[in-house]
């Protein structure tokens, strides 16, 4: 089918070209040139008439006088008829896709762009049953008719003009992903979209999810696309391949699995001091992913002991991939250590690799990373390692090595098509690889910009994050929502009685966070005498949506981080995560607490500064400007902000049942 598109248009242009030869030879053969005065006025008389032929005015067989032109005008009959029917198949089918989507198409999904983002995210919508409408501009792009016949619409127009995404159904839509290519591309239809909200076009609720790759677009659209789009029935987010791929590697393969802890406690049992083993990784290759890799272990590779992580950073250019990481997080040494290594040749081979201390490092290896920009060379580059890491300490399989794929390239759709194109399913040889030595492959796109990640609201991880952020709002927001009567009834009491049942949930469905904010909002409805219903501004979903992105990024990091501290308090041989337990290693687990919590703002880029008095410039300062007071060593905090350390330890519990219970009915 591909072959087929690609030859139409020479297949045509040749066909053209032979009727204009067999036409004007067929007029010469007719002609009596001995008898025309003027020969080269019968060159352009014969030159119209083969132009006529596309009319079809030659249509009785005495004006056709020999073969030449007999055959002529069957092919200019033939190229007229197929662009004929071209159009009007294109008209009915236009015609057929507008009036589906105008009367059976509500809360559907919107892709602009069918690369491999759109592609792949389509593919797995329709399969999912969804009902999908795309935009593609280039009409031979080869997968829409795949995406056609999967039961998609697409509409071969351009996504920047309205008519287009108001044909698309942007007004009844629930959500619409932006993947046309370049960042400016995505802006450009963002912008028109953002303006047909503000126009009044968009009737339901919609997400927008735009994929922006210049890290520092993302970081400026992170930090003000709320503030000028954000209303209550349209929302507009940014992702980031690298970024996403970067999280999944870390939160399935992360360097703190393999580290021990060693501890000492006082005559209460308390824990007072702990130390955790050696604990470091290597990368192999610097790139873009490479970084967003380094940028999530500043943030989440903190486990009690207060060792920094040590990431090896193995590449050809060494020096220029460590000024510019320095460049980009000058404060990286507070947080992780990097050891930069030359790579000198694509087999490891060399004096730095059998020295003692490669040697040491081999032996206290957590994971192995690799990232580049062509998927079979990273392949062979993993095996060679393996092969180090075999020879040097006899490590077949204890040490996980993760690929991560950049997907450029057709060299594994030889392996196995069919499984390599059906996006988010993995091939044998990938398989094998796992099985047999340890080894994980990441692909960049299908694995990463997957429904799961980028459309589904109940994710474990915004789950977690919500309910971090319920719990906030119920202690210092709840009480500013109110009016003045309803405010004295919320005693103390009462909000001690809402911790308590927060705390203590425990939970019977598939949606937790629903049951949970049954349990809270009965208990706020009792003591401040109003209905239940009327409590609208209390909910979950509307306490999480007036967070702007930054601030719900952050809550996921807390979310992300349950799993390192629920890890640690299992290898110190505990199963039940209830307040004394927490309560017992408080003092190890506060200060890397705060260091997680100050590496995450300070890659946010914020700065330490005091605050005024005044609560509305403070808060100017603090979401604007991004200053926080807080950002000071963990001894010099207040007994208030350490309270707060402490009530995140407490939400571990509830938070893991809340995970346990997702899991269990997780589809």
């Amino acid at each position: 089918m591909k072959l087929l598109k690609q030859l139409r248009p020479f297949a045509l242009i040749l066909a053209i070209f032979l009727v204009f030869i067999l036409g004007m030879l067929g007029y010469y053969q007719q002609a009596d040139l001995t008898d025309i005065e003027d020969r080269d006025m019968y060159f352009w008389k014969a030159l119209y008439s083969v132009f006529s032929m596309f009319l079809m005015e030659n249509t009785q067989p005495t004006e056709l006088p020999n073969r030449y032109l007999v055959v002529a005008s069957y092919i200019a009959a033939m190229i007229l008829g197929y662009g004929f029917f071209i159009a009007v198949y294109k008209y009915a089918y236009d015609s057929w896709v507008l009036f589906r989507i105008r009367y059976f198409y509500d809360r559907h999904i919107i892709i602009l762009g069918l690369g491999s983002i759109g592609y792949g995210l389509a593919d797995e919508l329709l399969k999912a049953g969804f009902k999908v409408v795309v935009i593609e501009a280039d009409e031979n792009q080869e997968n829409i008719e795949k995406i056609r016949y999967e039961g998609g619409l697409v509409l071969t127009d351009s996504a920047y003009e309205r008519s287009t995404l108001v044909n698309a159904g942007l007004a009844k839509a629930s959500f619409c992903l932006v993947a046309l290519g370049k960042d400016d591309s995505n802006l450009q239809a963002v912008n028109l979209i953002s303006h047909l909200n503000y126009t009044g076009i968009i009737q339901e609720s919609i997400k927008v999810l735009v994929h922006i790759r210049d890290r520092y677009n993302n970081g400026f659209l992170r930090d003000y696309m709320d503030l000028y789009n954000k209303t209550k029935k349209f929302d507009i987010d940014t992702f980031n391949t690298d970024h996403l791929a970067a999280q999944v590697i870390l939160d399935k393969y992360s360097p703190l699995n393999q580290v021990t802890y060693e501890t000492e406690e006082d005559d209460t049992g308390k824990v007072i001091s702990l130390k955790s083993s050696e604990n470091h990784i290597i990368i192999v290759g610097y790139n873009r992913t490479t970084e967003s890799f380094i940028a999530e272990n500043i943030i989440l590779s903190h486990s009690p002991g207060i060792r920094n992580l040590q990431i090896i950073l193995i590449e050809k250019n060494v020096e220029d991939a460590l000024q510019d990481i320095q460049f980009k997080y000058p404060f990286i040494s507070d947080y992780v250590d990097i050891i930069p290594i030359e790579l000198e040749n694509e087999n490891f081979y060399g004096a730095t690799y059998q020295s003692e201390t490669f040697h040491h490092y081999l032996k206290n290896l957590s994971g192995v990373y690799f990232f580049g920009e062509s998927d079979a060379y990273l392949m062979g580059l993993a095996n060679s390692f393996r092969q180090v890491l075999y020879s040097e300490v006899g490590d077949l399989t204890r040490t996980p090595m993760v690929i991560c794929l950049p997907e450029n390239s057709q060299v594994l759709d030889l392996l196995d098509p069919q499984v390599i194109q059906s996006h988010g399913s993995d091939a044998p040889l990938f398989n094998e690889l796992r099985e047999q030595f340890n080894t994980h492959v990441i692909k960049l796109i299908a694995d990463n910009c997957t429904k799961h990640s980028l459309i589904d609201a109940s994710g474990i991880t915004d789950a977690l994050a919500k309910a971090v952020n319920y719990f906030y709002s119920m202690k210092y927001e709840f009480e500013g929502l109110l009016s003045k009567e309803e405010r004295v009834k919320l005693s103390n009491e009462v909000h001690e009685a809402m911790e308590k049942q927060f705390l203590e949930m425990t939970f019977s469905t598939s949606d937790p966070l629903a049951e949970l904010e049954k349990a809270i909002l009965t208990e706020l409805s009792k003591s401040i005498g109003k209905p239940y219903e009327e409590l609208g501004n209390f909910t979950i979903d509307v306490r999480w949506n007036e967070l702007e992105d930054l601030k719900q990024e952050s809550n996921r990091y807390v979310a992300r981080h349950l799993k390192i501290k629920v890890d640690f308090l299992r290898k110190m041989g505990h199963t039940e995560f209830v307040r004394e337990v927490i309560e017992k290693y408080f003092k190890v687990f506060a200060p890397i607490e705060h260091k997680r919590w100050c590496a995450e703002k300070m890659v946010f880029r914020f700065r330490f500064g005091t605050f005024p008095k005044d609560s509305t410039t403070k808060k100017l300062l603090k979401d604007r400007l991004k200053i926080h007071d807080q950002l000071i060593a963990y001894d010099e905090l207040t007994k208030e902000m350490e309270d707060k350390d402490f009530n995140m330890f407490l939400l571990i519990t509830v938070m893991q049942r809340i995970k346990d219970q997702l899991e269990k009915y997780k589809p």
